[in-house]
């Protein structure tokens, strides 16, 4: 079972429709942003609980959260030549037209907005 934390994962895993046992949210979080994922969840059946923040600090193993966790299903784990055989089939789909692949290996990371500044700094590449 993979955690979700915070309203960014959760709102971005609704919008991709991976499928999701259960989001907790904090009693008395209500801003708009926590309406969304509420309104998305809901849209697929997902069931949505308000619970207390020290059950989200447990749930979610961490207070980082914002408020928000998700419960889903674990997503397989792609092997390393997977990802090789996909970035060449992609490399040989857009020859021709000036994209070059570009693969980032991350091992270890766990904080969040770390990994944010990480996909940023890729994207600018």
């Amino acid at each position: 079972m993979d955690k979700l934390t915070g309203i960014h994962a959760v709102k971005e895993a609704l919008e991709a429709w991976r499928p999701i046992d259960r989001i907790a949210i904090a009693k008395g979080r209500q801003d708009t942003r926590v309406e969304e994922i509420v309104q998305l969840a809901r849209k697929q059946g997902v069931p949505v609980r308000f619970e207390d923040r020290g059950q989200l600090d447990r749930l979610a193993n961490s207070k980082d959260h914002q408020g928000v966790v998700a419960l889903a299903a674990a997503r397989a784990a792609a092997s390393l030549e997977d990802i090789l055989a996909n970035a060449n089939a992609n490399a040989n789909a857009n020859a021709g037209h000036g994209q070059l692949g570009l693969i980032v290996l991350l091992d270890g990371v766990e904080d969040p907005h770390n990994l944010g500044a990480i996909i940023r700094t890729t994207l600018a590449a």
